[in-house]
């Protein structure tokens, strides 16, 4: 694979995992809007945001697929949070035996170099997560934008 290549399929992983998590924070914040107008989305941190809609959802008795889909979305936002606010490390390695030098990329927390994403596994958790984007957005469509006027 070339440099080229490797750059845009980062480009389209990472796009596509921070788009499908503002997707599901539009969600989110109308669900405030409506269900619990007094409380502050924006007082509340992500992690709070998305236990208070899944608390919410299971006490309206909704469709346990789409509170399943929030669980995952929250399990998820942590490597959400990993490519938001990391970087991309190129790893030079030199194998002895073979007389070559290999370069593996990652997106690798600074402070913790254990906490890291492979292009494999992002282009997988990306996938994911635009599919459960795209499941919670269509579900509350109808609801969650009509004309309150």
């Amino acid at each position: 694979m070339d440099d080229l290549e490797d750059t845009l399929r980062w480009e389209a992983a990472i796009g596509k995992m921070i788009f499908s998590f503002a997707s599901l924070e539009l969600v989110m914040l109308r669900l405030y809007e409506i269900k619990m107008p007094k409380r502050d989305y924006f007082t509340d941190d992500f992690e709070c945001r998305f236990n208070k809609v899944i608390g919410l959802l299971k006490t309206d008795g909704l469709d346990n697929s789409i509170v399943s889909a929030f669980i995952e979305a929250k399990k998820l936002s942590e490597i959400r949070h990993l490519v938001a606010h990391s970087t991309l490390y190129f790893d030079v390695f030199l194998d002895d035996e073979a007389e070559r030098i290999y370069v593996e990329q990652a997106i690798r927390d600074s402070r913790d170099s254990e906490n890291y994403i492979s292009l494999p596994a992002l282009e997988e958790s990306a996938a994911k997560a635009a599919a459960i984007s795209t499941e919670i957005h269509n579900h509350f469509s109808g609801e969650l934008w009509r004309d309150e006027g």
